[in-house]
């Protein structure tokens, strides 16, 4: 395909400072590595491809970079076999520098250690380690500063350290030194920290940095009030609008253009002070027709507004200024003390790191700024060094790949090696600011948007390259992600407008004939609410029916592959067509591979938790301990239970017994000629113990996994690939951890002993190869600069984590250090205009950050994309106006932007399905008559190709069920509504019938739901709630009880709302009943008890008749009556089902598990007999007897 127009201006232009802003797919690695090419075969004037520093992101990005400039090199000597620069460039590309960041730094680093005054050994350190030395560091700063007993530090202890350890303050000091490090001087970084916080007076206060943001903050939150009151003001004057709401609307106006009218923050203080929201008043005429729907948003939106103006006042204008001011100055203390800290752990830390010849890689850029910059001029730009100048001769160009992940430090190493000080241009920068998702590495988007606002308004020296024609994505895909995205992107949220300048534009073309249109699968929050499983099991069920209709539907999903002459065709698709992103693995990634797995799914999650969690790892850890240390009684018996050794639970107990010492090696030495067991597991560790004082650590580790044979043990083992992989990794980590300045297998133990206890897990072996036939299940950040035929979005209704912007301290790059005033002697707390300041700003990013993740998972699909999550809220269709940025600002989820975003997206862009329970229902049970299919057709292929005396031994083997199976799928726990389910699950009329009476949700928009009708589960708890309340013993009218409810509702028993929704006749029914009499004679003898909580134990058998063993469980409930008659027990349970006339037998059966569990609970717990059982149905008025 030829190069489009922009592409060739990139591969062509010269002598300027480029950068090129790629949308995703636009073949941006394919031009640089052409532009590159070009450069090195240019006929006038070409160079040395050792010329060029080419910095990636990731080593894999160097790798394929490499490799594709080697290819196109070794094409241009097959063409043309004489040339010599061709075929001395194939020589040199060996040692181009084609790198990352901090290879680059690296080696800088090797050539000028001397300058650095550093040894020549130095290298980055295992973060294990590092973060060992940063705890004894923090121990012994904290433990000299409470001998100090300084001011500045017991105010920072006595206000922010209130548990019973100072943990929290070592965080502090990371956290804050973390902030610093991630600027060019770290020490003048803390230096703006400490006067950010010295405001002495009110005019240094006014004019404080920090002062114009909270103003610009100020003016975009008035402004966004102002202009959605005139919305609702538009709406009252609108044809069947509210227009008796007129008069309250423009005193809202005016009220906010008072507070617009203000300058100064003080003024703002004093305007929101004085700020009072005018009730909505007024009333339309009897003749008139009011839109409801236009009067419910015209609420909704003043409520908007006022919203914002209070958030407003809450974070910045709560109180006068001078009261803002002065508690400003009461934390300048603890927080300097915290300056103080951070500064000697710095010193300390650096100290301890250059004795033991280690760094980090903040170390490394840190490193290679000392070498490149000589110093900073007035403007604060760097001046480069002799080093600098020496390097700058030798690049002829300079590449950034990914250039919207480059943070100050880099930007200011790779600027200092480049023509800039001699004002020349040899600058290419290439990436996307939408696809800037590592803040958490501290990457800084703003370099890249300086320059591309920038270089539009400067000469021919810079030139911003735009690159939007999309290589990789059917249209379908791509115009659905600019629907979407059109709406919610914006500059105000997530750095750069989304419009047609910047849009994706497709430009591959497919072949077609699949359906590729969008979809977004969706189950209804109700329907979860309603199951006993979890949300992450039914999503996943929900994907599972998908991709079975995919893959093995009647109308596969066909994608595009190549025929074997290398010809465009469509194929049916394949699981490894199909990845599952996800933002977060943690928990969700392991659910979802099961559920797939159990659907018949082959499916792989590669998690980055759990390396020290496996069995094979433990087992060696224990091992190694063991041999470091032979007291080590817990490892010891580990390592003699494991199949290394071999003892069962009962000779491991004889072992002690017999060998009566306290120790378990001890007894190991008594024993060893009474148990083989004993013999063998002294020999090994003997040798062991022996081989540690003259081998190297891993040859070690190799001499016990030979010796004891555990390496294949484990290859033989489930996924005996992967643990064999495990065991290899930690093989790698003892290589490094020789490496370093401490050896040995103490110092080893007790570095693997750290690494767990500061949660640095390396994550299980990766052993997947890229041609195996399975469903990958991935996090967003891992799959960027990837694609794949059909990508799953999942849980977009998942809540962002915010948890940043929470705590008494908090932290930001910018704006330094925010926290809450705390007064010591009262124990208050309370949160400051700067702390506000800092979690606004970085809820903001944050907001900003998800928005562009987003953006990377739905443009990395090539053929289909799919969305699928829980839909908790409604989507208003009747909205038509362009999402605000209010509605940005306030979205907590995925979901809650795409809502927005879909009644503005043509129907024919996307298709929506509304899963039930019904539907994930149905897909089980063919699950499962596939399964057994699969069986029938295996034996029938065992039949005819074995012979018939081995197949009845395979079938038997094949068909082994544990005895106890019933019991593994047991929990020791049950509330008794589980136990009603579990004995509905396999009535078929129960589920048929609850079905077809289910009410389905109405679809109207959030506005309006705020006032919509209390649902079914709600009402059933607020007559239980009543029922609960009313007395027995007293003879009720409709009168009295309507008397006792406002009672009720004036003491805060029962809220206001629910008063409309009690059902008077029915419980008038039950109060005027033969059972209702006989309860209140019950209670007028106080022999009647109300919602009585039990906890007891049943056998296991009694709940599932296929369990084999009468071991108990727990069970608990909650009893709503029962009442005492001649020494016996009537037993009485509302329900508020929704049942037809003559439906009684419905009821029965549906709770008769339920209520024969409350008889076994009352009779274990009274000791007496429970002779009558009633349901009482409020819907039937009807008391209905239940015979067990």
């Amino acid at each position: 395909m030829p190069w489009t127009k922009q592409q060739q201006k990139v591969i062509d232009q010269r002598d300027a400072d480029i950068l090129v802003s790629a949308a995703a797919g636009s073949g941006k690695t394919a031009v640089l590595v052409e532009r590159i090419i070009q450069k090195i075969t240019d006929e006038k004037h070409p160079i040395d491809v050792d010329h060029l520093l080419v910095v990636t992101f990731t080593k894999a990005a160097a790798g394929e970079m490499k490799e594709r400039i080697m290819a196109a090199l070794d094409e241009k000597v097959r063409e043309f076999p004489g040339n010599q620069h061709f075929v001395k460039q194939l020589s040199l590309i060996h040692k181009a520098q084609i790198t990352t960041i901090h290879s680059f730094c690296m080696n800088l680093i090797r050539d000028y250690f001397y300058v650095l005054g550093i040894d020549p050994n130095t290298a980055p350190g295992d973060e294990g380690r590092l973060s060992a030395i940063r705890k004894e560091i923090l121990d012994d700063l904290l433990e000299e500063a409470y001998e100090k007993k300084e001011e500045d530090f017991i105010n920072l202890i006595e206000s922010y350290s209130p548990g019973k350890n100072d943990n929290i303050i070592s965080e502090y000091i990371l956290k804050l030194y973390e902030n610093a490090r991630s600027h060019r001087e770290p020490e003048k970084w803390l230096d703006q920290a400490e006067e950010n916080i010295s405001v002495e007076t009110k005019e240094q206060f006014d004019q404080a940095p920090f002062m114009k943001i909270i103003l610009r903050d100020a003016r975009f939150s008035i402004e966004g009030a102002y202009d959605t009151i005139q919305e609702a003001l538009e709406l009252a004057l609108s044809p069947g609008g509210p227009y008796f709401y007129e008069k309250t609307l423009r005193k809202d106006l005016e009220i906010i253009i008072k507070i617009k009218e203000a300058q100064t923050f003080s003024e703002l203080c004093e305007s929101f002070v004085k700020m009072e929201k005018p009730r909505l008043s007024g009333r339309k005429k009897k003749t008139d027709e009011i839109d409801e729907m236009l009067q419910d948003q015209c609420k909704y939106e003043r409520n908007q507004a006022y919203n914002l103006l209070d958030d407003l006042k809450a974070a910045y204008f709560y109180e006068n200024e001078s009261e803002i001011f002065h508690e400003l100055r009461r934390i300048k203390s603890p927080l300097k003390g915290l300056i103080d800290l951070t500064r000697e752990f710095m010193i300390r830390y650096d100290e301890k790191k250059k004795n033991e010849n280690i760094m980090d890689f903040d170390d490394m850029e840190h490193f290679a700024l000392e070498l490149l910059i000589d110093h900073y001029d007035e403007e604060g730009n760097p001046v480069p060094s002799k080093i600098a100048r020496e390097k700058s001769d030798g690049y002829e160009e300079i590449y950034i790949d990914e250039y919207q992940d480059s943070n100050y430090i880099q930007d200011a190493i790779l600027r200092s090696v480049s023509k800039e000080s001699e004002g020349g241009h040899n600058m290419f920068m290439v990436g996307d600011v939408k696809q800037s998702i590592y803040s958490f590495r501290l990457a800084r988007p703003e370099l890249f948007l300086e320059k591309y606002h920038g270089y539009q308004q400067k000469g021919e020296e810079y030139q911003l390259i735009e690159l939007r024609n999309n290589f990789r994505s059917r249209s379908e895909v791509l115009t659905f992600v600019n629907d979407v995205f059109y709406q919610i992107m914006h500059e105000d949220l997530g750095n750069i407008e989304y419009t047609q300048n910047v849009a994706l534009v497709p430009t591959m073309e497919f072949e077609q004939g699949c359906d590729a249109q969008t979809e977004l699968l969706l189950l209804e929050s109700n329907e979860v609410k309603d199951s006993e499983e979890d949300a992450v099991v039914l999503e996943a069920r929900m994907i599972a029916t998908r991709i079975h209709e995919m893959i093995d539907g009647e109308d596969p999903m066909m994608v595009t592959g190549k025929d074997e002459e290398g010809n465009m065709i469509l194929r049916k698709a394949k699981y490894s067509d199909i990845v599952i992103l996800l933002r977060s693995m943690k928990t969700n990634a392991e659910v979802i591979q099961k559920e797939l797995m159990n659907a018949g799914i082959p499916a792989f999650a590669n998690n980055q938790k759990g390396y020290f969690d496996t069995v094979e790892i433990r087992t060696l850890l224990s091992l190694l301990s063991v041999v470091d240390n032979i007291y080590m009684d817990i490892d010891l018996a580990a390592v003699l239970r494991s199949p290394m050794i071999g003892m069962s639970e009962e000779e491991l107990g004889r072992l002690k017994v017999d060998g009566e010492k306290d120790s378990l090696y001890e007894c190991l030495c008594e024993t060893k000629d009474k148990m083989e067991k004993s013999k063998k597991a002294l020999e090994l560790l003997d040798l062991l113990r022996d081989a540690k004082t003259y081998l190297p650590l891993t040859q070690l580790i190799w001499l016990a996994l030979e010796k004891s044979g555990y390496y294949h043990y484990a290859g033989a083992m489930p996924q005996g690939k992967k643990r064999q992989g495990n065991i290899l990794m930690l093989v790698e980590h003892a290589k490094a951890f020789e490496s370093s300045q401490i050896k040995g297998l103490f110092h080893f133990v007790r570095f693997i002993e750290q690494c767990r206890e500061y949660d640095m897990d390396y994550g299980e072996a990766n052993t997947m190869s890229e041609d195996q036939d399975l469903v990958r299940i991935s996090s967003i950040h891992k799959s960027k600069g990837l694609e794949y035929p059909i990508v799953f979005v999942s849980k977009i209704h998942q809540k962002f984590n915010l948890r940043d912007g929470n705590g008494s301290m908090i932290f930001h790059g910018d704006y330094f250090i925010g926290a809450d005033h705390v007064d010591p002697v009262y124990r208050t707390r309370k949160k400051t205009i700067l702390k506000n300041l800092i979690k606004n700003q970085m809820t903001r990013e944050s907001l900003g950050e998800e928005l562009r993740v987003l953006y990377v998972a739905m443009t990395r699909a090539k053929e289909k994309l799919i969305l699928t999550g829980i839909k908790k809220d409604d989507i208003d269709w009747n909205a038509k106006g362009e999402v605000t940025a209010i509605d940005r600002l306030s979205g907590r989820s995925y979901f809650d932007w795409i809502k927005k975003a879909l009644p503005m997206i043509p129907k024919q862009d996307y298709r929506l399905k509304i899963y039930t329970l019904e539907d994930l229902l149905w897909q089980q049970e063919g699950n499962e008559l596939l399964h057994e299919m699969n069986r029938q057709i295996f034996y029938e292929r065992l039949n005819d190709q074995i012979p018939n005396e081995n197949v009845k031994a395979l079938k038997e083997s094949f068909a082994y069920h544990y005895r106890n199976e019933a019991e593994t799928k047991g929990r020791l726990k049950y509330s008794v509504s589980e136990i009603k389910r579990m004995s509905q699950a396999a009535d078929t009329e129960e589920v048929m019938y609850s079905s077809v009476s289910m009410e389905k949700e109405k679809r109207i928009p959030s506005f309006v739901k705020k006032t919509e009708k209390i649902s079914a589960a709600s009402k059933g708890t607020i007559i239980h709630k009543v029922f609960e309340l009313l007395d027995f013993s007293k003879d009720y009218t409709m009168k009295s009880l309507n008397e006792d409810i406002e009672r009720w509702i004036s003491l805060g028993k029962l809220k206001k709302e629910y008063e409309k929704v009690i059902y008077r006749k029915e419980i008038l029914a039950l109060t005027r009943s033969e059972l209702g009499k006989r309860m209140k004679e019950a209670a007028q003898k106080k022999l009647l008890y109300k919602e009585r909580q039990f906890v007891t134990g049943i056998p296991f058998s009694d709940m599932d008749k296929e369990a084999k063993t009468d071991d108990f469980v727990v069970v608990q409930g909650i009893i709503d009556v029962y009442f005492e008659e001649e020494d016996k027990i009537i037993l009485v349970d509302y329900k508020t089902d929704r049942v037809r006339e003559g439906g009684e037998d419905i009821l029965i059966r549906r709770y008769r598990a339920q209520m024969e569990s409350y008889q076994q609970a009352l009779e274990k717990i009274t000791g007496k007999c429970v002779k009558e059982i009633y349901i009482y149905s409020v819907t039937l008025q009807k008391t209905i007897p239940v015979h067990v």
